[in-house]
């Protein structure tokens, strides 16, 4: 998606701000973000394609924060029955090392036992 974007919109935010027509020079600040250390700190050009790329950086900034953001909200409030605990999971009540840690948890035995059967008839 990162891809998608800077090739999208990269090559206009240079145009956009580097102070210059020449596209040979555009493409090349595109090709490499290394060539524009070699112009002096305070060069437009300079100070243009840093521009260029904290803009074109603040758009893929924006995009990983919904990507990143969103999805766990919605995850939370879609879930019913959140039950913190020291077992590895909720459904057979072992931590880590295997050992059980306390009864799996309730309303969860008619479905143990449903795996259970379903690993045996696998094994069949």
């Amino acid at each position: 998606m990162a891809a998608g974007v800077w090739t999208e919109y990269m090559p206009g935010e240079l145009e956009r701000f580097v102070p210059t027509t020449n596209t040979t020079l555009l493409t090349e600040l595109y090709g490499s973000i290394t060539m524009i250390t070699a112009y002096p700190k305070d060069d437009p050009i300079r100070l243009g394609a840093i521009t260029a790329y904290q803009h074109l950086m603040h758009r893929l900034l924006i995009g990983s924060v919904v990507v990143a953001v969103f999805p766990p909200i919605f995850a939370v409030l879609f879930i019913k029955d959140i039950r913190l605990t020291d077992t590895q999971n909720a459904f057979d009540g072992k931590d880590v090392t295997g050992k059980t840690v306390e009864k799996p948890a309730e309303g969860y035995e008619a479905e143990l036992k449903e795996a259970a059967r379903r690993a045996r008839e696998r094994v069949i």
